[in-house]
């Protein structure tokens, strides 16, 4: 009998635990290392999920937040057509400039600024374009804020609550008068504008001496 055989004999009589009639003398027991291996081999199934399944992990993909291409505050411009401040739809190259807030609204990196010609604090109503975003720091500038109501930008002591000088001809606090009245007498002859009919010479009022 073959090796082989008293191997299959052996492994019978190993499962059943009956005798098989096989004289067991001179019985060469085989090497069964390679069916114990086999046998070790054999994998149940699993309840794991499989492998194969798709992963929830988040993707590589480019976000289009803070894209320079993509208009986020909505305004129709985005960084790439000129929208310096992409986060405030106010802001962009579509907005009208606002003057003397050191704001650049439509993004020409310049700024729109009061005039103070005479740098008392009060500017006019006139606008010149800066040199740069901040009003105030170039010549004529008015600071931010600064009160559009100066009468004479030309003189630093004329300008709204300056000290009036009365009867001058000059109106210093810009309110109208020379005197702080709206009938001011220019001429300090004692008659006002509504009764002198020349006041700005003392020598001419209502019952002086008339020179033949």
């Amino acid at each position: 009998m073959s090796t082989q055989h008293i191997t299959w004999a052996t492994l019978v009589f190993m499962l059943t635990g009956c005798e098989v009639g096989l004289p067991t003398e001179g019985i060469k027991i085989g090497d069964d290392t390679g069916l114990e291996d086999n046998l070790d081999t054999i994998e149940e199934p699993s309840g794991e999920p499989s492998s194969t399944e798709p992963s929830s992990e988040p993707t590589n993909e480019p976000s289009n937040e803070n894209n320079a291409a993509t208009d986020d505050d909505g305004d129709g411009f985005s960084e790439d057509l000129g929208d310096c401040d992409d986060t405030n739809s106010s802001i962009g190259p579509h907005a009208n400039e606002t003057p003397g807030d050191n704001v650049d609204q439509n993004c020409d990196q310049r700024e729109l600024c009061f005039q103070d010609n005479d740098q008392d604090g009060f500017a006019t109503e006139t606008i010149m374009m800066s040199l740069d975003l901040i009003c105030g720091n170039d010549s004529g500038e008015a600071q931010p804020g600064s009160p559009t109501t100066d009468c004479n930008d030309n003189d630093s002591e004329i300008f709204p609550g300056a000290t009036e000088i009365q009867n001058d001809g000059v109106d210093q606090d810009c309110n109208g008068s020379d005197d702080g009245s709206l009938n001011p007498d220019v001429d300090g002859d004692g008659y006002d504008n509504t009764q002198d009919c020349n006041d700005y010479n003392a020598s001419v009022y209502p019952g002086a001496y008339d020179i033949p």
